[in-house]
């Protein structure tokens, strides 16, 4: 939902960050595994805040410019589900997939490319990518949540990213 949100708008809505922040920070409290409340390790409780920063401070920094608050909202949520480890390599997954993104669109827009997209001389490509240009805002939250849940389903680790071919 807020993938689809952040698509159509350019922006995270508070409502939806804030609840599932809420529901992220809730669930550090219980085992999944053993269905039972517990006490979280401080690496856990910080892990959040810790993985959310880049992405504020880069909102911080370009006071707002490149990087919406929102972002990093979400990002706190995926901390504290994925831990540092996983929400490290979540964040490093959504940086290399949008900035792939950006540079497929990018190309698409190129006379040479557009040519095979195009039937009886009008291009074939989405609206949204005719109007796309290198200043274009692009949602960066689909790409958290591709990053999010690659880790999550493939149980990824910095060290297992690197590491994973040998």
């Amino acid at each position: 939902m807020i993938g689809i949100y952040d698509t159509r708008h350019t922006i995270v809505p508070n409502g939806l960050s804030y609840a599932v922040a809420f529901l992220a920070f809730i669930l550090l409290f219980f085992d999944v595994t053993l269905f039972a409340w517990h006490i979280p390790s401080l690496s856990a409780l910080f892990a959040g805040p810790l993985v959310a920063s880049p992405l504020f401070f880069l909102w911080l920094i370009s006071n707002g410019k490149w990087m919406g608050l929102g972002d990093a909202k979400l990002m706190l949520s995926i901390g504290w589900i994925l831990g540092i480890a996983g929400g490290g390599v979540a964040l490093l997954i959504a940086f290399w997939s949008g900035a792939l993104f950006g540079v497929v669109a990018i190309l698409l827009k190129s006379p040479r490319i557009q040519h095979f997209f195009s039937l009886r001389g009008e291009s074939m490509l989405p609206l949204s990518l005719k109007r796309l240009t290198i200043k274009s805002e692009i949602p960066f939250a689909p790409f958290l949540l591709l990053g999010f849940f690659i880790t999550l389903l493939c149980n990824l680790t910095i060290d297992k990213l690197f590491l994973w071919p040998l």
